[in-house]
């Protein structure tokens, strides 16, 4: 049935189907910090940025081991040599 063929209640249920759905859509959107979705994809976001971070400070630390102790080279020395401040925490060789 088209448009046009629709009764008076169909169109009521209609228009009140949609102000509901806007609705929804409104509180959802409330809510989008807490929507489960995103937050896995942050938690999983979270857990592949701490797995990089390690591999990094990780290769960083081989890197100030086999300076050390091929080269001779002090890891202050280092250390500054490639910008590295002192805020920045040392793994334990």
């Amino acid at each position: 049935m088209s448009k046009k063929g629709l009764s008076i209640e169909e169109k009521k249920k209609k228009k009140t189907a949609r102000q509901n759905q806007k609705a929804l859509k409104a509180e959802l959107e409330a809510y989008g910090a807490a929507d489960p979705v995103k937050f896995e994809e942050k938690k999983r976001a979270v857990q592949l940025a701490k797995e990089a971070s390690l591999r990094w400070t990780d290769n960083t630390m081989i890197l100030f081991k086999m300076a050390k102790d091929t080269l001779g080279v002090e890891y202050a020395d280092l250390r500054q040599h490639l910008g590295i401040d002192e805020e920045w925490e040392d793994l334990a060789i």
